[in-house]
């Protein structure tokens, strides 16, 4: 859900635990449930989880978003874009900053 205010704009999105849930308490699950679950699990469980670690390292080295914007804008001036995900060139920044 997107919504406007006051020439922001936001993003909404609903988790569907009870969704999961469900879709783990299945014995047999057909491939659609299966790929359902997966696609689930990395929207909301993993995309949470990136979203957590990318802003503590914003947090913590606030030159990293520059850097992230450097990186992602290179890699489509070379074509990579659709090859390349942008969360894949967050965690190379990240662990250019985290590691010692």
């Amino acid at each position: 859900l997107d919504l406007g205010y006051k020439g922001y704009s936001f993003r909404i999105v609903v988790r569907a635990d009870q969704e999961l849930r469900m879709l783990r308490g299945l014995r047999n699950p057909t491939p659609e449930a299966r790929a359902l679950r997966e696609s689930l699990i990395n929207r909301h469980v993993r995309g949470a989880m990136h979203h957590s670690l990318i802003h503590a390292v914003h947090t913590r080295h606030p030159s990293s978003s520059y850097v992230v914007r450097l990186a992602r804008r290179w890699v489509a001036s070379h074509m990579l874009s659709d090859m390349i995900p942008h969360e894949a060139v967050e965690l190379l920044v990240a662990s250019l900053y985290t590691e010692p």
